[in-house]
Parts: C-alpha cells; structure tokens; sequence
C-alpha cells in the first residue's frame, strides 16, 4: 500500500519550490483564533470572512493573483475551496488544487 504524503509536507514543498524560483508566495493561515478559556478555536463572525481560501496565495510574475488549495491524494476540497479557486480563476487570476509539486509545476508552465 502506498503511503499518503500529508498535505503539510506537499505544502512546504512547494512553497520552497515557489521561493527559489523567485515567485513571492506565503502560507495563509486560515485556522480560528485560539481562545485559550475555553481551549478551542473560534471562527470569524465577520460578514466579510471569506471561507473557503486557499493555502497558498502569492502574485506572479505578471502581476496576477496566485491561489493554490493543496490537498493530499485522497483530500477532498470543500465547495467553498472550490468556489474561491473559481472566483480568482474568473477574474483573471491563477488558481489550482495542487496534490504535488509536480501538479504546480505543470499548471504554472501552462
């Protein structure tokens, strides 16, 4: 049985991919605020939270947007995810589920 790379590891391998190729990128910490009463995290209640955005934003070299959900072989990503990838996709910018860093590299030299 093959071993299932956990989406962490996929992650921090691409973003060092993006780095030494020059390409300005960050992890978006999407997790709630800890609240340390009560040992839990809170989600936003903020009207303007946007669910569902990627784990890897950036801009490429032309200038556009760049969003990358990554997601291990068997993860599945929420309609929001999708949703949001459609979104940055339909206004021009670039934006991908990436199970690799073989599916980022293929999708950028598209």
């Amino acid at each position: 049985m093959k071993r299932v790379i956990p989406e962490k590891a996929i992650e921090n391998g691409i973003l060092r991919w993006l780095s030494l190729n020059g390409i300005f990128a960050w992890k978006n910490q999407s997790v709630g605020i800890f609240d340390p009463v009560k040992k839990i995290y809170r989600k936003s209640n903020n009207p303007y939270h946007i669910k569902g955005v990627s784990d890897i934003i950036g801009i490429l070299s032309d200038g556009r947007f760049l969003a990358i959900e990554v997601k291990s072989k068997t993860g599945k990503p929420s309609p929001e995810q999708i949703n949001f990838i459609k979104q940055i996709n339909d206004s021009g910018g670039k934006a991908f589920i990436a199970r690799s860093l073989e599916d980022v590299q293929e999708e950028l030299h598209k």
